[in-house]
């Protein structure tokens, strides 16, 4: 999955799935601005300048109109950006859950996402529908 497939997603899921933060720039600015910036920017702290500047970084990366917005609202602060890798694990997660309600099983999502079987009980939350615990053998 790619973070252009969440551009596909209705505003509930979306909601379901993006941090707050990400939600309000989408809101401000439109989906594809908004991920240029988690591109480009995720994992970092973004200080956004005073004033509109046409050939800021911010500019060149999601255009004039979407940076003064952007400059406008939040001049002078320091935005924590989140990773692109924050959204897209939180949107697996809901399609493992998603399958696993649908029937699949621990073992094939483990294999689908290439993830080990515990993390897939991990993200299911594990309680009562997880299966017991087997006693591991004598490594010698």
């Amino acid at each position: 999955m790619k973070i252009n497939d969440l551009d596909t997603m209705n505003d509930k899921e979306l909601e379901d799935v993006l941090p707050q933060s990400v939600r309000d720039l989408i809101e401000l600015l439109g989906f594809a601005p908004t991920f240029k910036l988690v591109e480009h920017f995720g994992g970092t702290e973004l200080r956004v300048p005073h004033k509109f500047d046409p050939g800021h970084l911010i500019t060149r990366i999601v255009g004039h109109e979407a940076s003064a917005r952007f400059v406008q609202n939040y001049a002078g602060e320091v935005l924590y950006i989140p990773k692109p890798d924050t959204v897209m694990r939180a949107q697996r997660n809901r399609k493992i859950k998603a399958k696993h309600e649908a029937g699949a099983s621990a073992v094939s999502l483990a294999h689908e996402f290439n993830l080990s079987y515990r993390h897939i009980w991990n993200i299911l939350g594990a309680d009562e529908s997880a299966p017991p615990a087997q006693e591991q053998g004598r490594l010698f």
